[in-house]
Parts: structure tokens; sequence; C-alpha cells
């Protein structure tokens, strides 16, 4: 699989469905600009290859089976980064009888919560793949003239 920064940009923004088609409310059409997202992949990509056993994945070689990772990864980071600016940005107010909350997220930090245990959850299944892969990689044909199966050394005569 070899992906450049832009392709997994534009897979991001569709995994986000961050696209002006689909963003009625926002001015410009798009939440998060192309290098918001970059930044969040360079992240995420940065935490894949620092979670044990260490690697030095680029996103030309980023395996194939892994992408989750590395898409929810950056989703993670574009959520927590969104929610700093979302939370900081939060204001309520009244006139006249009419309240209106600006900038305000239904339960925001039962929603950070949540977004913590899935970055839990999502580096429990990096270190398991990469663990997995890494153990993997160690094995080889290696002829012994106990393998019964090999054409060459002990045969068990019966």
């Amino acid at each position: 699989m070899s992906l450049t920064l832009n392709e997994i940009r534009d897979d991001l923004r569709l995994y986000l469905r961050d696209s002006s088609g689909l963003n009625n409310l926002l001015s410009d059409g798009t939440e998060n600009s192309d290098s918001q997202l970059e930044f969040c992949i360079r992240m995420s990509l940065g935490s894949f290859n620092m979670t044990a056993p260490i690697s030095a994945y680029t996103y030309a070689s980023f395996p194939e089976a892994a992408y989750i990772f590395l898409i929810h990864g950056a989703v993670i980071e574009v959520l927590m980064s969104s929610g700093i600016l979302e939370s900081r940005n939060r204001i309520n107010y009244s006139n006249g009888g009419l309240t209106v909350a600006d900038h305000d997220k239904a339960g925001p930090y039962q929603s950070w919560i949540q977004i913590f245990q899935s970055l839990m959850q999502l580096m429990a299944m990096k270190k398991i793949y990469k663990m997995t892969t890494n153990i993997e990689s160690c094995y080889s044909t290696i002829k012994s003239e106990f393998d019964v199966n090999s054409t060459e050394g002990w045969r068990f005569i019966s």
C-alpha cells in the first residue's frame, strides 16, 4: 500500500464527512483545513510508530492491514483538537428571555471521556497488531532432520 499524504487526507476527510455538500451550517463548507487534517495524520503516524515495538513507517510504506489504525488515530486527533477549540469558545448568554448556547455540544465532558476510552482501546489494538507482526517476521523455514514432512533428513519407518 503506497499512499501519499494527500490521499490519506482525502480518506480522512471522507471518513469525517467533512465536505461542503454535507456541512450546511459552515460558511466555507468544511470544518477542518487540509493542514489541520495533515497535522492529525502526522500525529497518528507518529503515535503508531512509537508504539512498541518501535517502527519507522512512512505514508508510502504503511501496512495496508493497519490502515484502520492510521485513520482512526487521526480521527481521534481531529476530535480532540476540535473539542479543545469548542470548549474554549463555549459561552451561554441570555437576552429578553431568549437563551443561546454558543458552541454548546451535548455532554462535552462525557464525549471526551468516551474519546479517551476509544484512544486507549486503539492503543491496545495497535500494540497487539505490532507485536503480532513483529513475532511473525521472525518465522522462517529452517530445515531440521526431525521434520517429518521434510524430503531430507530422518524419516520414521512404520
